[in-house]
């Protein structure tokens, strides 16, 4: 099965008219703002106390979203693909672009185009290594937090610098 997910891949923002494109492009200057001042700060840190802090800034991440998504799973009542591509995927199509390439049983696969998050990350010049950790380390524990059955699988990323990020959601047995 191949689709188009809600949010369409049309290389643009959804179209919500012209406020919720204000919207959007605030929000896309705010976390401009946010992750030049936690680059700045982190690089700062590691460069007085080495690169321990990277392990810390891992660690700390993880059990801060892997908690966070524990919560929305128990709010939401329900924790299966589906509601995890809902709830994460669907909430996000203004800042990423994706595609569900295939869906089935305890099964998705979905492919990203386009992320905001990457895009600010290349403009403010951040090292491939912070993006990732301020970004993309996070999914694992957003899977591992919704629902420790489901195993995400992905090789590559935009921020890495990638042509897509590849994300496999699959219920283990």
């Amino acid at each position: 099965m191949y689709h188009i997910a809600q949010s369409g891949f049309d290389g643009k923002m959804t179209d919500h008219g012209d406020e919720g494109k204000q919207a959007v492009e605030a929000f896309r200057r705010s976390e401009k703002r946010h992750l030049r001042e936690k680059v700045l700060l982190l690089r700062a840190i590691e460069s007085e106390l080495g690169a321990n802090v990277r392990v810390i800034v891992k660690r700390e991440r993880a059990n801060s979203v892997r908690a966070q998504w524990t919560e929305i799973a128990e709010s939401e009542g329900k924790n299966d693909i589906e509601d995890l591509i809902r709830i994460l995927w669907d909430g996000i199509s203004d800042f990423v672009h994706y595609e569900v390439v295939d869906q089935h049983d305890g099964y998705a696969q979905l492919r990203v185009h386009y992320c905001l998050f990457a895009e600010i990350a290349k403009e403010l010049g951040v090292d491939k290594d912070w993006g990732y950790e301020l970004y993309c380390a996070d999914d694992p524990h957003i899977v591992a937090g919704f629902n420790p059955h489901i195993e995400l699988k992905r090789g590559k990323t935009l921020m890495e610098g990638h042509d897509c990020c590849d994300h496999c959601y699959i219920l283990k047995q």
